[in-house]
């Protein structure tokens, strides 16, 4: 099976990013590696990432402009090391099959 890159978009902390992690962590076929993009609006999310180290591979990405979702969903693509990548918005909350259907 191909492995799966999950791209979330976020603009600062306009979602939930603690049950979004929460979510992808308890997905029945996990992600290989979680691929966050925020742009504009920089926050401290150092401790959030931590708690979930041991349960998801995940990358943040910050850039200074801002990105709408298209770029930040191609920014995304552009870095992920995987053949399969699934988008994620800032606000959807994935249902724990979603990767595995």
């Amino acid at each position: 099976m191909s492995k799966i890159s999950v791209v979330l978009t976020i603009y600062g902390k306009d979602g939930e990013l603690d049950k979004q992690l929460n979510d992808l962590s308890n997905q029945i076929l996990k992600p290989d590696e979680v691929l966050i993009i925020n742009s504009e609006i920089n926050y401290d999310v150092n401790d959030l990432l931590k708690s979930y180290k041991d349960r998801l591979n995940i990358k943040y990405h910050f850039y200074k402009e801002r990105l709408l979702p298209g770029a930040a969903r191609n920014t995304g693509v552009s870095i992920s090391e995987n053949e399969l990548i699934a988008f994620l918005d800032s606000k959807t909350s994935p249902k724990s099959n979603w990767l595995s259907e």
